[in-house]
């Protein structure tokens, strides 16, 4: 059996807030490469924000993203 290929990124620990309310808490996310990845919730579930902080980075606390 091959080992399974190292991610094309993870996330571990994203934490968001907006003032006191928690939006993101503690939220982790390993996507392989090659894979597709989609995010699916109801409304107001934090799929926005989710992404947002993977593109503005530096606004988000306690992110950690690994790039083999």
């Amino acid at each position: 059996m091959n080992p399974a290929p190292p991610p094309f990124f993870d996330v571990r620990g994203l934490h968001k807030r907006f003032g006191d309310r928690v939006v993101l808490d503690s939220a982790d996310l390993s996507v392989p490469q090659g894979a597709v990845v989609s995010l699916l919730g109801r409304s107001g579930t934090g799929k926005s924000v989710f992404l947002k902080c993977l593109k503005y980075a530096k606004e988000c606390f306690y992110l950690l993203l690994i790039f083999p």
